[in-house]
């Protein structure tokens, strides 16, 4: 089993955008197949089953 996302599609942000979200109420989420089923809190390691809005760039996701 893989961790997923759903939700609708939003338009890509402004880079402006990009600097707001990661210096905000944004926290860093991550995944790994071999330690769980879910993304989990960066820092906290708390599993994270819900979010208002997930950003994907690259590898990284954050969530607020």
């Amino acid at each position: 089993m893989h961790a997923w996302v759903i939700g609708e599609l939003a338009p890509v942000p402004t880079p402006l955008y990009y600097s707001d979200l990661l210096n905000g109420d944004s926290r860093k989420v991550v995944y790994d197949p071999w330690k769980g089923a879910s993304f989990v809190d960066a820092l906290t390691l708390e599993p994270v089953y819900e979010a208002q809005q997930v950003f994907m760039l690259r590898d990284q996701v954050w969530i607020y």
